[in-house]
């Protein structure tokens, strides 16, 4: 007697512990792929990357602003030193690897969900350097001119 598979409903037979049709494991295993490990190392560097920046670069540029006068600051820039921004997206980024890993059991929805996190997370850091780093950049091509 064959038993069905829970998420494509194709037929597997005796002993079966993956589908051939849909690739899902049948015993229930949770099993991350070596891209998901990948990824799941890569959103763990992120995050401890954002930590650093919102503990340690974050502070040292608002001290620098701050001294020279933080007025005409771009709004991205007040929103990276003094908002919601670090805090929120490393609990964003937190919040989407324990649901990618403990929440979704379909391997295929848990590598999407990993790499929309692993991209995300460094469209983040990306924003958060360019962002805090703007008032500089803005500084060196009004010298160079």
């Amino acid at each position: 007697m064959s038993a069905v598979c829970q998420y494509c409903k194709g037929e597997l037979p005796d002993g079966a512990v993956k589908c051939r049709s849909c690739g899902e494991w049948i015993d229930g295993a949770s099993r991350l792929t070596i891209g998901g490990k990948i990824a799941v190392a890569v959103v763990a560097i992120e995050i401890a990357a954002m930590a650093a920046i919102w503990s340690v670069w974050i502070p040292a540029l608002d001290r620098m602003y701050r001294d020279l006068g933080s007025a005409a600051l771009p709004e991205l820039t007040k929103t990276i030193l003094h908002g919601w921004w670090s805090g929120a997206s490393i609990a964003a980024m937190v919040a989407a690897l324990m649901v990618a890993l403990v929440g979704v059991k379909r391997p295929a929805a848990r590598g999407t969900l990993l790499a929309i996190t692993t991209v995300g997370g460094g469209l983040v850091i990306a924003a958060t350097l360019v962002g805090a780093y703007l008032p500089i950049f803005q500084l060196a091509g009004a010298i160079r001119s």
